[in-house]
């Protein structure tokens, strides 16, 4: 009986913990409040340092732009919110993701990239 209540519960958290409103990589779903078009990378390999521009191309009203990483440097300004600034550093070189969630009061779509940082060898 505890193997029962114990399966429910996982089963229950597992469901719980899916958030309807994150889509990533659906650009050609159409929605009626965003339609996230495309999102582009200068280059998808470069060294330590070098900056490597990100643009989030999307239509609909009231549009808020949130970039993520899950490693190096990554900024964007506040009056050009649809384009970011990206670098490796020496801890995060490999395979890195970067993306981009844009969202309105309607709900939010997601896209990511993934962008490869060589080490930079000094001879």
């Amino acid at each position: 009986m505890k193997n029962i209540y114990l399966t429910l519960a996982l089963l229950s958290i597992l469901f719980a913990s899916c958030d309807r409103e994150y889509y990533e990589d659906m650009d050609d779903i159409p929605t009626e409040s965003i339609r996230f078009k495309e999102l582009s990378v200068s280059k998808d390999t470069a060294l330590m340092f070098d900056t490597i521009v990100l643009k989030a191309i999307a239509e609909g009203e009231d549009l808020q732009y949130k970039w993520q990483k899950n490693g190096g440097s990554l900024v964007s300004k506040k009056d050009d919110p649809i384009t970011a600034y990206f670098w490796g550093c020496p801890t995060c070189t490999g395979w890195l993701t970067v993306g981009c969630t844009v969202s309105n009061s309607f709900g939010a779509y997601t896209k990511d990239t993934n962008v490869y940082i060589l080490k930079q060898w000094i001879k």
